[in-house]
């Protein structure tokens, strides 16, 4: 009965907004003009410009954008590996790459744990984010450890220099299934030698879908509740410093794999992020005729706070409490020399130095502290404007050094095609987890060597025809001594190298305006993703197909958009045994804006209301939902238009 109850209420929203945009005006509806790159366009990196990139607008998006990872799941190669509905875990796989071998950035702070190696992008709250930046596979070699398969760059909300002079303030408010709402509020001004803007922004989910289990029986999800409170603070002296402070607090039940609901009754987690950014651009110094350097340093701390806590342990016995602290400063000095039309040689310097104490039952059992330090040079050569080459070597380590180069060229047979091709050498250190770790089920292992692989991948993206374009994509991984949780008993698992494992496969994306309100958007991927050795077994949690169907219209003030995804059938544990059948999910989205300073989004997630998919862990995920939000943004000061 609630199924039918939350459809309807769904659809008579979509109709009345519709209804109330048609019939608001005099004049006639006008038929608007729509982006079909809007959203979805390619990254053009100066520095790294033969990589293959996507960058996702956040504010450019149609209907409400939930969480990072609703932006992320829409190109083509990226996974995310979700544990539940809103504010609960998701973590992202980039071709065949695990969450740990995928390295997440905000505002160049890296946020993957010291502990385990990949990061929960549900932990960072979407209003202290403006976009998101993708670099697939080889565009991705010079940022060292951790990043095999890529990098998603997040951006924040800064007062960044904009050439707007003025003020504004916004406030969010939003609701929907399970019992989830959340409020944002925030504002700034900014004039050429100062700026400041700041956000807050609470959200909370019950969590309780109805789901079906592996015997079809209806069930209700339980202990699946979770509140955010979190925030960001951003402020810009001149055009040379930036302060970016960003914090959030997540609190949440631990449900746990749906077989076990009594297990994971009142088990329970709270996390804690604290990411601050201190940059400075320095004067740029211009000499000869054509030449130019400029400089860049940064500073970033990351500070996060990871406990657990379940009064029932999994097979009985003593209840179990886990906390873990980490704490990562980082200082970063980037050089750039434009030699006009030759080229540009970069040099960076990166340092990390981690601390980590895990604490289980309330005693302090393990502490930890590593030093990293980096030096990155690269040449980019400039053939007219037909050819560039990329050649770079990264020399990073702690006790010992890794020497990892890359080459990259990028051909412009014409201003409509672009060819690019990378080639290069990643790795991964072990993590503290992998190393040390011991718990009731998980034992790390001190003797573990580092990950390596080899990098390629070629691509072109050509708009043959003005509102039609296409990106295809070939790549190929091969990583050896990889590292992965291993049944070592009946009882427990430990951190191995593997022989080795490897990954191919081909992305296209397409996108097309035939009418000018009207953008067409698809994409695919294959990805062939296994062990070396027999039987060949695939990787966990990556689907060998998946695909994604999109249009977008605009109707006068009102804009729909209809999405289409296929995740194809995918491996659930390292052997293969278990497997998690293809999923098909329909998604539909509405912004309305009947007045410049007022907008009203709707979206719905899984209309076709699939009860029974799991994530890696077996956790049971949501079938139907829908979430809408009412925004009013008010200028003041002097422009007639915000940042």
């Amino acid at each position: 009965m609630l199924r039918f109850s939350a459809l309807n209420l769904f659809c008579l929203l979509v109709g009345s907004l519709l209804g109330w945009s048609l019939a608001r005006a005099d004049e006639p509806i006008e038929l608007q003009p729509i982006d079909v790159t809007g959203a979805h366009e390619a990254l053009e990196d100066v520095l790294e410009p033969s990589s293959h990139g996507v960058r996702l607008e956040v504010d450019e998006q149609v209907g409400v954008v939930e969480q990072i990872a609703d932006l992320l799941e829409r190109i083509p190669g990226v996974v995310i590996r979700s544990s539940g509905s809103t504010l609960q875990p998701k973590r992202v796989m980039l071709r065949g790459a695990s969450s740990q071998q995928v390295l997440v950035l905000l505002d160049g702070v890296r946020l993957n744990s010291v502990s385990d190696g990949s990061f929960d992008l549900s932990l960072l709250p979407i209003a202290a984010l403006s976009e998101v930046e993708v670099l697939r596979g080889g565009g991705a070699l010079s940022y060292g450890s951790g990043a095999e398969g890529g990098v998603i760059r997040l951006k924040t909300r800064g007062a960044y220099e904009s050439g707007f002079e003025g003020g504004q303030v916004w406030a969010s408010e939003g609701a929907g299934a399970n019992s989830s709402w959340r409020s944002e509020l925030g504002g700034g001004v900014w004039f050429p030698t100062f700026g400041v803007s700041a956000a807050l922004s609470v959200a909370a989910s019950e969590g309780n879908f109805l789901f079906e289990d592996d015997q079809g029986t209806p069930r209700r999800r339980a202990n699946n509740d979770a509140t955010q409170l979190g925030g960001i603070l951003s402020a810009r002296l001149g055009r040379w410093l930036q302060l970016t402070h960003t914090t959030a607090q997540t609190e949440r039940g631990a449900p746990g794999p749906s077989e076990f609901p009594r297990r994971f009754a009142a088990a329970r987690t709270r996390d804690l992020q604290s990411i601050t950014s201190l940059s400075a651009k320095l004067p740029s110094l211009s000499f000869w005729d054509d030449w130019l350097l400029t400089s860049n340093a940064q500073v970033g701390y990351r500070g996060a706070l990871a406990s657990y806590e379940n009064p029932t342990a999994l097979l009985g016995g003593a209840a179990f409490e886990s906390e873990n602290v980490e704490h990562t400063v980082e200082p970063h000095v980037e050089t750039a020399l434009y030699l006009g039309e030759r080229g540009i040689s970069t040099l960076t310097l990166d340092g990390r130095h981690e601390r980590l104490t895990q604490t289980f039952a309330g005693k302090a059992t393990d502490s930890a502290r590593t030093v990293f330090a980096a030096a990155w040079i690269q040449e980019t050569l400039f053939f007219d404007e037909l050819l560039d080459v990329i050649v770079g070597m990264r020399l990073e380590g702690e006790s010992s050094l890794e020497w990892l180069p890359k080459l990259g060229v990028l051909v412009r047979p014409t201003d409509e095609w672009t060819l690019r091709l990378n080639a290069g050498k990643a790795y991964r250190l072990p993590t503290f987890a992998e190393l040390y770790t011991k718990t009731e089920f998980v034992r790390g292992n001190p003797d573990l060597d580092g990950e390596r692989a080899l990098q390629f991948d070629l691509g072109i993206r050509a708009e043959p025809i003005p509102g039609h374009w296409f990106e295809l994509v070939g790549f190929y991984s091969d990583i050896d001594a990889l590292i992965l949780f291993v049944p070592a008993s009946a009882f427990t698992y430990q951190a191995r190298n593997l022989t080795g494992a490897a990954s191919k496969g081909v992305e296209l994306s397409l996108g097309s305006s035939p009418l000018a309100w009207l953008a067409l958007e698809a994409g695919y991927a294959f990805t062939d993703a296994h062990f070396s050795a027999a039987p060949k077994a695939p990787l966990p949690g990556q689907p060998r197909h998946s695909w994604r169907l999109a249009s977008r219209a605009r109707l006068g003030s009102l804009t729909a958009q209809l999405e289409g995804r296929y995740t194809g059938e995918r491996a659930l544990d390292t052997f293969g045994n278990r497997l998690e059948e293809g999923v098909l999910n329909l998604d539909a989205d509405l912004t309305w804006r009947p007045i410049r300073e007022l907008e009203m989004s709707l979206s719905a997630k899984n209309l076709l209301d699939n009860r029974h998919s799991v994530d890696a862990l077996q956790q049971a995920l949501p079938g139907f939902s829908f979430f809408g939000a009412l925004t009013w943004r008010q200028d003041f000061l002097s422009s007639p238009s915000g940042p």
